[in-house]
């Protein structure tokens, strides 16, 4: 048999081959479409051309009996119908020219995405590795040196190769970072960022944040977590949160702070108590009441504030709920300090009123330095 009629297809296989190829078009239909359009457009217009041409010579019946308005009016018609044929044809050919260039290269990529996959010694002994083989090649000639030695027993790195292998290595790196950044650039029109929060900031802070961020980027998603301002931190440094938010600075190493907000500690006390009067509330005032403590887990920022005044606050009642604070005090269970920024939409019949000193908090925004993602950069950008 010769080698011509071994290399001949049998119908099943050009069957397969045939399916294989309309399966890699299927995804640029719309330009088969197109192509399939324009070439009907263009034949047709091709075709018309003569029949145009006959009706002139039809106007011309005799010396003197010249319909030279109809032959002109059909003159400017095949000037059209050309124009509509030169302008069909040039679009048949974009057509072409894009699917092929298209298909080619995802049977390139997917082609290069299975070398990757296959050892050297399996492309050596088969051969789909002359294609690799040639590479290498190429690369040796152009280098002036071998980078790989061959042998029976596999193939290795030579001592040359083994010295650039460093560089190579840093060549690779630099490749995954860059393939990381484009990810992250589509995952700035798609995507998902991920905010650790606490209540006040969750009610008061964020939602205008993230309404101007969602019309400029309306495919992002958002989860926001609840928790304790060391959880919250504890989140974005393992990674859990892309970013969040405590009034501290980040205890954690590799994080980093931009400052958001100046939140003032005010005095909450009954409306009908005696403090309720006063213009200004100091702490030993609230020292000698029934305190109502607001404590979030391990964090604690009141009771420093009497510690540093030398009081001690008389506390028999803490809770991490802002709004049951507020629910006790309108009760006459006792005072409380609470920051401002839960105050703005207090419902509660309970006197705010300024503490002496006016202290105040100061919320963060976290984020981890050496991998925060372009949506969460982008996203500190508009708080």
């Amino acid at each position: 048999m010769s080698a011509k009629a071994k290399n001949r297809l049998t119908p099943q296989q050009r069957k397969a081959t045939l399916t294989r190829v309309l399966g890699k078009i299927r995804p640029y239909s719309l330009f088969v479409v197109c192509s399939l359009i324009v070439a009907a457009v263009s034949v047709g217009a091709q075709l018309y051309i003569p029949i145009l041409c006959g009706s002139a010579i039809d106007l011309m019946l005799g010396k003197g009996t010249v319909d030279f308005g109809g032959v002109m009016r059909i003159m400017i018609e095949v000037l059209v119908v050309a124009a509509a044929a030169a302008l069909a044809q040039w679009l048949l050919s974009v057509c072409n020219n894009r699917i092929t260039f298209l298909v080619s290269r995802d049977l390139r990529n997917e082609a290069l995405r299975k070398i990757q996959t296959l050892p050297l010694s399996y492309l050596d002994s088969h051969p789909s590795g002359d294609i690799v083989s040639r590479m290498v090649a190429d690369l040796e000639a152009d280098w002036g040196f071998k980078v790989l030695d061959r042998s029976r027993e596999g193939v290795v790195l030579s001592a040359d190769g083994r010295q650039v292998m460093p560089a190579v290595e840093a060549l690779c790196e630099e490749f995954t970072r860059l393939q990381r950044r484009v990810d992250e650039m589509r995952g700035l029109m798609r995507g998902k960022i991920c905010i650790g929060t606490f209540s006040s900031v969750a009610t008061h802070v964020l939602p205008p944040v993230i309404a101007r961020f969602r019309a400029d980027h309306p495919d992002v998603d958002y989860e926001l977590l609840m928790g304790d301002y060391s959880e919250i931190e504890q989140w974005v440094a393992e990674g859990r949160c892309d970013l969040g938010f405590i009034p501290r600075e980040p205890r954690e190493n590799g994080m980093a702070s931009r400052s958001l907000v100046r939140d003032e500690l005010m005095a909450v006390v009954p409306a009908d108590s005696l403090l309720a009067t006063a213009e200004v509330v100091s702490l030993a005032d609230l020292a000698n009441e029934q305190f109502i403590l607001l404590e979030r887990g391990t964090d604690d920022e009141i009771t420093p504030l009497f510690r540093r005044a030398g009081l001690t606050v008389c506390s028999k009642l803490s809770t991490w709920d802002d709004y049951a604070i507020m629910a006790m005090v309108e009760d006459g269970l006792g005072v409380s300090i609470l920051p401002a920024l839960i105050l703005r939409r207090c419902q509660f019949d309970v006197a705010v009123r300024p503490l002496e000193g006016h202290p105040h908090r100061q919320i963060n925004a976290i984020y981890r330095t050496a991998d925060v993602s372009l949506a969460a950069a982008r996203f500190l950008e508009y708080l």
